[in-house]
């Protein structure tokens, strides 16, 4: 996997935010820049209402510009 890239993927159970080849760990919900909503267990919601999860070792390569869901 090319960690020079930034994206967020499932590893050990746990969704990882890897940003210019740092990893944090994701606990918080976001938002990328094309509206896809990423949650810490997993779950992608599309902008066009469909869900999807990672699963082990998957990986989405986004551009790190996220924010913070609120309320």
């Amino acid at each position: 996997m090319d960690y020079s890239q930034d994206l967020v993927m499932m590893k050990g159970g746990q969704m990882i935010l890897i940003n210019s080849g740092e990893m944090l760990t994701m606990e918080n919900e976001a938002i990328t820049p094309d509206g896809v909503q990423v949650y810490p267990d997993g779950t992608l919601l599309l902008p066009d209402g469909t869900t999807s999860v990672l699963t082990e070792g998957e990986a989405l390569v986004v551009d790190l510009v996220l924010s913070r869901l609120t309320g």
